[in-house]
């Protein structure tokens, strides 16, 4: 048998977290289905019973997506494709319950004008059952699940933003109809149209859920029209619902997108955040349940722009819920548990318009699924779905998996308060929330610091409590009606791969009075031919539900080539190092004898290695490096004579003379440096350099994009980028009607301001900058007085981009292009980027050259005006030119520094006073030249380059 069983081989990412504070990072790596480009609805809950939450989507508005999530936190998600057609067109909802309570969470899926669509899960497998409900076709907006008439049944309402929202009540067999149970008439009369975002929540804390709507209505300019005016029908308690906005201080007339209840300060009641499109978001404060304030001033908030969600969580796990906020921007503030909050950026600069929460690596964190979705409902073609995993920190948890066995098993309408040092924490179980989205099922609650809680007090769907007081913290409990509390059975390892066709049988001791395997068998032991995911649903003799940890179960995997990754040109220097790693395995073998998964290369050659994978040994690509290791620096010293200049030459191609030797001052360049009025010996250094050229690339969009130009006269937009690695930016492009005056500015907002003035001719002008940009964040953008002096407004009336924008545009650990200075969907004026990255040099050691003095040397020393002969060129690479100020003939010699005579010449009498001499066939170095002539010798040092 070749089935191997083992934990599986974890990616370790180290993350360094501010304070504490959230940080997420993008782990799109894990999903299986990376290419997502969903609209508004996304959603979280645990499709198919292991108690993991798993990712729901609709691919394009349609294509129904589910990535079960595995184990193993280090695994991909496992994907399936819902094989129905949900839609022709863009949905706006979606809802995930248990509608036909068998314990298996079913889809509900709405868009625009077209059938309401039940997904039913079938039990124990990957299918579904499609249901159509029959209706008058309406623009459909936010939609919530709950047991609104307290049958033991889930049934939702869905919004309409044109008219009457619908109400669909179970009909106790899992069905769906369409019923009136709520009063959607507004008073005064209207069209009831302008219904946006829905919560079912008990923001009362009366024991049973009431029902909120966020209304906005586009084109309605008075507050006061009922289309802009909230509502919240309150519960009576027997499941019926009136309509007491005001009462409670929340019948006003904003244009309110989406509304949350949550308990910001612990002090037990339920406060209310609300997204807003005419006025920034505003804050609510609870007061005894019996009024609402708006405390929005003195917190700090500041949440402009188009938000589409606006979710309270503890995404930091501190005890107090933060606020996200998605849209045409983001906002994330932190709860500084005072009722004020502080922006921050854990998701560094990326922006996305809708989003579901959950705990998608069950570790007790918040996790984000965002979609990349265009204001309003416009999936973007160009930019996928992101999977954003909670960085942890050290803060505390408790969280809470809450399951009823016969009605509304996934507890939707439950309330859970938990009592400690902090207050009282509140939680509830929805599905379907905020604008057509639907977060995970389960419960987090953030503990700080502390390891114990005084109680725990669930409140269920029907109005039962049940206190728990003896929960160990830092897990995660599955709470089932009835007093049973259980964590699941470790008895399977995370991940099986199964080779050669092999199988693997898992057995569970007959402890348990009943064991259901996943796949549907009802055995002891199951033997396992396929790949999937398994566990088992065990009830114990108390008549307690409890699950064993699933199972990963994976078929010879090992198909995909394994590939050395490492971040640095394949041309190094001498002495550097460059970080080998290859794919997770059992072992590695390579090419060098090591046998770890990452190496430090340091050496020139080829890299590679042989890994062994699940079921077979894989060879690796290979890696060509090359450290380059320059010419040594050979030295010629020189000797001089008292106030004499010296010549001191040195071979190679990029020669530096400096001063001392640690090159902190470089005094020339070059094969030769002549040092002037030497009165000592002094001894200088050299040093050879081997060049690493830079690097060319092109950088951000080659061109205009979209149907329009410009923004408004009043704007003067920019673009935002880093440098990852210092550059030249040679040239950037740009497109104008409008002939004028422009000025190009960049700068650091610190200590770095560059700008470039031109006039400009209507067309496409490419603009030669030249400007060198060490590491740092910059914006590139233009001056505001100069557009205003050329064309009187802040506009520059440059081109922009509005279409097939896709953030970042980047050259990998060189520079990124990450967002405009008016968000993602708009790039600003400069494009194709010509860049480069610097030369780079490779060093020698230093090596010391000596100017020596030489009192013995010369019989005279002659002045300028003594001085009998000239020799040009010098330094020469061959031919000299020796022009005599006298008459009459000369003895001419050539020495070596040595002394070593090289050619001698007598009696010469040279033609019109001049001689040429050929020093071709000697090496490169210092000679002396020395003439004598009538009866005094004469000195000159040449340098033979």
């Amino acid at each position: 048998m070749k089935a191997r069983l083992f934990p599986i081989l974890l990616f370790t990412l180290a993350v360094t977290t501010l304070f504490g504070q959230a940080q997420f990072t993008n782990r799109n790596d894990l999903l299986a289905e990376k290419d997502q480009h969903s609209a508004v609805p996304v959603g979280i809950a645990d499709m198919n019973g292991d108690g993991l939450d798993d990712i729901v989507t609709l691919n394009f508005g349609s294509r129904l997506f589910i990535q079960y999530q595995t184990p193993e936190p280090s695994r991909p998600f496992v994907r399936y494709e819902v094989p129905v057609t949900i839609g022709n067109a863009e949905q706006n909802d979606i809802c995930l319950a248990d509608f036909n309570n068998d314990g298996a969470v079913d889809i509900l899926a709405v868009g625009s004008y077209d059938e309401v669509k039940v997904l039913y899960s079938i039990p124990n497998t990957f299918s579904f059952n499609l249901t159509q409900i029959i209706v008058t076709p309406f623009f459909s907006q936010g939609a919530s699940s709950g047991d609104f008439n307290h049958d033991g049944w889930v049934d939702v309402v869905m919004l309409n933003d044109n008219g009457l929202n619908y109400t669909f009540l179970n009909d106790g067999d899992g069905n769906l109809v369409e019923q009136d149970l709520f009063n959607f008439v507004t008073i005064p009369p209207s069209d009831n149209s302008g219904n946006y975002g829905s919560l079912y929540t008990d923001f009362d804390m009366d024991g049973d859920s009431d029902f909120y709507i966020a209304k906005c209505r586009q084109g309605v300019n008075s507050p006061s029209d009922p289309r802009r005016i909230d509502v919240i029908f309150v519960n009576d308690g027997q499941g019926n619902y009136t309509e007491d906005a005001a009462n409670y201080g929340l019948a006003d007339g904003r244009q309110t997108w989406t509304a949350d209840f949550g308990d910001i300060d612990n002090d037990g009641d339920m406060d209310l955040f609300k997204t807003q499109h005419d006025v920034i978001s505003e804050l609510y404060e609870n007061i005894d349940n019996d009024t609402f304030i708006n405390i929005t001033p003195n917190t700090g908030l500041n949440i402009g722009g188009v938000p589409l969600q606006g979710m309270l969580r503890d995404f930091d796990n501190d005890g107090f819920q933060d606020i996200l906020v998605s849209g045409d921007r983001l906002d994330y503030y932190h709860n500084n548990g005072d009722k004020t909050f502080t922006k921050t950026t854990p998701f560094g600069n990326v922006v996305f318009g809708s989003f579901a929460l959950g705990d998608l690596n069950r570790d007790g964190f918040t996790d984000v699924y965002a979609s990349r979705v265009i204001p309003f409902n416009n999936p973007d073609p160009l930019r996928e779905d992101i999977l954003f995993l909670n960085n942890k920190n050290d803060n505390h948890y408790l969280g809470l998996n809450l399951r009823q066995t016969e009605d509304n098993p996934s507890a939707i309408g439950a309330t859970a308060s938990l009592y400690g040092s902090w207050g009282i924490q509140l939680r509830e179980v929805r599905g379907g929330e905020q604008y057509g989205v639907s977060s995970g099922h389960s419960i987090i609650f953030g503990l700080g610091d502390q390891t114990t809680y005084d109680s725990l007090i669930i409140r269920w769907p029907d109005g039962t409590k049940e206190q728990y007081n003896q929960l160990e913290t830092d897990k995660t409990w599955s709470l089932t009606k009835g007093g049973c509390w259980k964590q699941p059975l470790d008895i399977l390892e995370p991940l099986v791969v199964l080779c050669d066709a092999d199988s693997i049988t898992i057995h569970i001791d007959s402890e348990f009075s009943i064991i259901e395997w996943s796949d549907g068998t009802s055995a002891d032991s199951i033997i396992i031919r396929q790949e999937g995911l398994y566990f088992a649903k065990l009830t114990d003799v108390d008549g307690c539900i409890l699950r064993t940890s699933p199972l990963e179960v994976g078929l010879d995997p090992d198909t995909i080539r394994p590939t050395i990754t490492y971040v640095a040109n394949p041309q190094l220097c001498d002495g550097e190092s460059v970080l080998l790693s290859l794919p997770s395995a059992f072992s590695y073998a390579w090419s060098t004898g090591e046998t770890t998964q990452t190496i430090d290369a340091t050496i020139s050659g080829e890299y590679f290695a042989q890994i062994e994978g699940y079921c077979k040994l894989h060879e690796s690509d290979t890696v060509q490096l090359e450290f380059l290791i320059p010419e040594p620096a050979v030295t010629t010293n020189d000797t001089f004579l008292p106030g004499e200049s010296a010549v001191l030459t040195s071979t190679g191609d990029h020669v530096e003379w400096f001063s001392d030797p640690f090159g902190n001052n470089q005094i020339g360049n070059g094969n030769s440096i002549q040092l002037d009025n030497l009165t000592d010996t002094v001894t200088i250094y050299a040093r050879n350099a081997a060049l690493i050229a830079g690097e060319d690339f092109q950088v951000g969009p080659a061109q205009h994009e979209g149907l329009t130009k410009y923004n408004a006269a009043f704007v003067n937009g920019g673009q935002l980028f880093d440098v990852l690695e210092p550059i030249t930016l040679h040239q950037i492009s740009v497109y104008t009607d409008s002939a004028g005056t422009r000025s190009i500015d960049i700068n650091n907002g610190l200590n770095f301001f560059f700008e470039h003035q031109l006039d400009l001719e209507p067309g496409l002008t490419v603009i030669d900058l030249e400007v060198d940009l060490p590491i740092g964040s910059y914006t590139m953008t233009t001056n505001t007085d100069i557009n205003n002096q050329s064309f009187g407004t802040n506009s520059p009336y440059l081109w922009r981009s509005s279409e097939n924008v896709v953030y970042p545009y980047e050259i990998q650990s060189v520079v990124s292009i990450y967002n405009s200075t008016f968000g993602e969907d708009f790039y600003y004026y400069f494009y194709d980027w010509k860049i480069s990255t610097l030369d780079k040099e490779c060093f020698t050691d230093f090596v010391p050259a000596t100017a020596v003095i030489d009192l013995g040397t010369a019989t005279h020393q002659p002045t300028d005006k003594e001085q009998v002969f000239i020799v040009t060129p010098n330094p020469t690479d061959g031919l000299i030119q020796l022009t005599m100020k006298t008459d009459g003939a000369c003895d001419v010699e050539i020495l070596r520094m040595d002394g070593v005579r090289v050619l001698v010449q007598h009696d010469i009498a040279p033609e019109n006073n001049s001689l040429q001499i050929d020093l071709s066939a000697y090496p490169a170095g210092v000679y002396l030249i020395s003439v004598n002539n009538n009866g005094k010798k004469f000195t000159q040092k040449i340098v033979r380059l």
